[in-house]
C-alpha cells in the first residue's frame, strides 16, 4: 500500500496526493469510454459538432485523470508546491486543441474517404507555438529550484510565516513547514485554487496579484480563442481530404505569446525575497 505521506523540504509532513474515491481500473474505464465516444462522434456527429464532442471527451479525460490522482477535475493543473501553475494552463489548453482537430479530421477523413490518408501537417506557427508553450513549462520549475536554494533572514522569515498563517487560515507549522526556500506552497494539495495561477510564487508576493502572469494569460487566452475559431471555421467550411496544413498563425499572436511568456519567466528569476543562497 502507498504511503499517503511526505517529508517537505523543511521537515513537515503532508499527505501525497491521492483519491479516496478513485483508482487505476475506474480511472481506465472512464478513459476508454471517452476515448471511444471521441471516435463516434468524430465519425457520426456533423461538421463542427463533431469536433465539439472530441473537444469535450479530452476535458473529460483530463478531468478523470485529475480526479483519480488528486481527487480535483483540474488536478493535471497542479503543480509540486500544491499550486495550481499558469504554464500547465497554457501548455494543456494548446494540447486539447490541437489534438481535437487532429483526431477528427483524421477519423472524418477514414469516414468518407476510406484509404486515402489524411495529408494534414502542422504548420510551422504552430509548431512554434507549441515549443513556446513547452519551453515555458519546462523553464519554469527550472528557474523556481534556484530559489528553493535560498535562505530567508530569521526576522523577516517569521513575519513573512505569520503573514500567510493569517491570510490563509493555516498555522504557522503548516506554513513554515511547507515553504520551499522563498517559495510559498501549499500544506496541501487540497489546498490548490484557480485563482493561484494570477498570483506570487514566493513569500514575499504570493497574496498579491503577478501582472506577468495576468499578461500571459489574456495573450493565451485571446490567441486561443481566436485560433480556436479558426480551427472551427476549417473543420466545418472544408473536405478533409482537402486540408493539408493547420491554419497559419498570424505572427503577431507569436510575438505576443513569446513576449508573454518571456516576461512570465523573467519575473520568476528576480528575486522578491530578501534572502541569501544556502
Amino acid at each position: 500500500m502507498k504511503s499517503d505521506l511526505k517529508v517537505s523540504l523543511n521537515g513537515g509532513i503532508h499527505p501525497l496526493p491521492n483519491s479516496p474515491h478513485w483508482n487505476s481500473f475506474k480511472v481506465a474505464v472512464h478513459l476508454v469510454i471517452a476515448i471511444a465516444l471521441a471516435f463516434l462522434g468524430a465519425w457520426f456527429l456533423p461538421k463542427g459538432y463533431n469536433l465539439s464532442a472530441v473537444i469535450v471527451m479530452e476535458l473529460y479525460m483530463i478531468a478523470v485523470i485529475g480526479k483519480g490522482k488528486l481527487d480535483h477535475p483540474l488536478g493535471i493543473l497542479i503543480n509540486e508546491r500544491n499550486l495550481m501553475s499558469l504554464s500547465r494552463l497554457q501548455m494543456t489548453l494548446w494540447t486539447v486543441l490541437f489534438t481535437s482537430a487532429y483526431f477528427t479530421l483524421l477519423i472524418e477523413n477514414i469516414s468518407l474517404h476510406p484509404g486515402e490518408q489524411l495529408q494534414l501537417q502542422f504548420d510551422s506557427t504552430v509548431l512554434a507555438l507549441m515549443g513556446i508553450s513547452s519551453v515555458s513549462a519546462i523553464l519554469s520549475p527550472m528557474i523556481q529550484g534556484t530559489k528553493k536554494n535560498r535562505e530567508i533572514d530569521a526576522n523577516l522569515k517569521a513575519q513573512l510565516i505569520q503573514g500567510a498563517a493569517n491570510c490563509y487560515n493555516k498555522s504557522t507549522e503548516e506554513i513554515e513547514s511547507s515553504m520551499q526556500g522563498t517559495l510559498y506552497a501549499n500544506p496541501s494539495y487540497k489546498d490548490a485554487r484557480f485563482s493561484d495561477i494570477f498570483e506570487g510564487e514566493e513569500m514575499q508576493n504570493h497574496a498579491y496579484i503577478d501582472v506577468a502572469k495576468v499578461q500571459m494569460f489574456l495573450f493565451t487566452m485571446m490567441a486561443f480563442l481566436v485560433y480556436g475559431a479558426t480551427i472551427f471555421s476549417l473543420v466545418i467550411t472544408r473536405d478533409p481530404g482537402t486540408i493539408t496544413s493547420f491554419p497559419e498563425l498570424p505572427e503577431e499572436f507569436i510575438g505576443l505569446i513569446g513576449i508573454s511568456n518571456g516576461g512570465y519567466l523573467t519575473s520568476k528569476i528576480i528575486n522578491f525575497t530578501k534572502s541569501t543562497p544556502t
